[in-house]
């Protein structure tokens, strides 16, 4: 190497490790902090419902008991006239037009099978769709173990709006159509008082609460299948209530008014007392700092 390139070289060499030195010493000396922020995903608990044991429970107890009493002791305890009376002075029949344009179109000329539909579809179908479709929804997301709380709230909303039923079939007496039609028992025949129990239908109010109820616990879960819940539901339902008018046991007024209530009672109950529980993100912020003693550092947890 010849001297006149060497020298320059070298104080080429000499500058850059100058310049590197400083940067090392300073983040020896003065460590900067590193801020690590962890950021939970979407929180899943959004699927938990609200409830409380101690309320949801006793009501639902309550609620099924009183249902199961008075529809036991109708006989006993319900009216032995009709306070909603449709027949004319003379004692013929006299209901509005639209049930009876109702009854024609839809009553059945075999209305014991009819009757028979209606009590299978309603007391037997319609439960286990709304337990097996439960259950199938949440097993498919896994989350099996809300089902007892799932079939709880079900059980819940379906008893209140069958309590509020019975009230006012015994309050408003009305004449079923087939007794209203019909010719009155001989005198001193014993008459059932299910007679007059017309007003509103207790299948349409039973049916639609579950189907209702089930559907919206499995929308406000976000179960995947929950459009299934729905669909079956509603279907069982429909032909259940379908089927009280074929059997000439309530009108159709009887039926909307049973399939309304019930279906209000179904979405309101779980909807206004059980909504989901949501969780805003977690946010982790931890400060450890590099260096030798980043073992030392300041934690700080919370939530945003």
């Amino acid at each position: 190497m010849t001297p006149g390139f060497g020298a320059p070289l070298f104080a080429c060499v000499l500058a850059m490790g100058l310049a590197a030195r400083p940067r090392v010493a300073i983040a020896q000396a003065a460590p900067t902090p590193r801020v690590e922020i962890a950021a939970a995903a979407q929180a899943t608990s959004a699927r938990r419902l609200a409830y409380d044991l101690r309320i949801d429970l006793p009501v639902t107890i309550a609620g099924a008991s009183a249902w199961l009493a008075t529809e036991l002791l109708k006989n006993v305890i319900g009216p032995t006239t009709c306070g909603w009376c449709e027949r004319s002075p003379t004692g013929m029949p006299a209901a509005n037009l639209v049930d009876a344009g109702a009854r024609i179109v839809y009553r059945w000329p075999d209305t014991a099978v009819a009757e028979t539909l209606s009590n299978v579809f309603g007391y037997a179908l319609a439960p286990a769709a709304a337990v097996g479709t439960l259950a199938l929804a949440s097993a498919v997301d896994h989350s099996i173990a809300g089902l007892p709380l799932d079939l709880l709230l079900v059980a819940e909303a379906t008893s209140l709006a069958m309590d509020v039923n019975q009230l006012v079939k015994f309050a408003v007496a009305r004449e079923r159509p087939f007794h209203l039609y019909d010719t009155a028992p001989p005198t001193g025949a014993p008459l059932s008082r299910d007679a007059y129990l017309s007003f509103f239908s207790g299948h349409a109010t039973f049916t639609f609460a579950l189907a209702t109820a089930a559907g919206t616990v499995a929308t406000m879960r976000g179960y995947r299948a929950a459009p299934a819940v729905w669909a079956l539901g509603l279907t069982i339902a429909s032909f259940t209530s379908w089927w009280r008018i074929a059997a000439d046991r309530h009108d159709l007024s009887d039926v909307l008014v049973g399939a309304a209530w019930g279906a209000g009672v179904g979405f309101l109950v779980p909807f206004l007392f059980h909504r989901p529980i949501v969780i805003r993100d977690a946010v982790r912020v931890a400060v450890v700092p590099h260096g030798v003693h980043a073992g030392a550092g300041l934690a700080l947890v919370g939530g945003f």
